[in-house]
């Protein structure tokens, strides 16, 4: 898929959890190359974003050359996001979090068929009722552009993923509880 990059984002803090989510083993390797190789059917290039103490526990389990350094000055998710982005300003994400451990074939196919039928959406995600699920996101180069200039103009005043999908032209396909959107961040599995 031409222009689209895979991005697990690693940088959390992980307060919760009380560990490096990423880190965390699972079937013989961690949990953020676990969520990275669900991309693999797709032939799609994977990259991490990862705070810059975490580049040398990553480094021990990824090559470097694919751990993204968190560098845009704002908090949250969105900082992991706008990092890649700066790096790769033409490609569009497709976002997975680290502890998207549920996350399967037919969720990440479904929003690669939406995203190659082209459109003006900046954003595509997966909406559970009220709530976006801003992972399993695709946020196109266009879209995040338009964001990356909020921030650096400082006129972006709350920096959840949730308000940059309000605020932009987001399709929302709808998904409801579906296991791949379990959130791990209490306790180990």
């Amino acid at each position: 898929m031409q222009h689209l990059l895979g991005i697990v984002l690693c940088g959390g803090e992980s307060k919760r959890m009380g560990s490096d989510k990423g880190l965390l083993h699972i079937e013989g390797t961690i949990w953020a190359k676990y969520v990275a190789d669900k991309l693999t059917p797709f032939n799609i290039p994977v990259l991490f974003s990862v705070n810059e103490s975490q580049v040398p526990d990553y480094s021990k389990h990824i090559d470097k050359s694919k751990l993204i350094i968190d560098d845009v000055d704002v908090p949250g998710p969105l900082r992991g996001l706008l990092s890649v982005h700066e790096h790769y300003p033409t490609n569009n994400l497709l976002l997975l979090a680290c502890d998207m451990l549920d996350l399967d074939v037919a969720t990440i196919a479904a929003i690669i068929k939406e995203y190659q039928k082209g459109g003006s959406h900046d954003f595509i995600v997966y909406q559970d009722e009220d709530y976006a699920q801003p992972f399993c996101g695709i946020y196109t180069a266009k879209g995040l552009k338009t964001v990356l200039a909020k921030a650096e103009s400082h006129t972006i005043h709350k920096f959840s993923l949730q308000k940059v999908l309000n605020e932009g032209m987001t399709k929302r396909l709808e998904i409801k509880n579906h296991p791949a959107f379990k959130n791990y961040n209490n306790s180990h599995i």
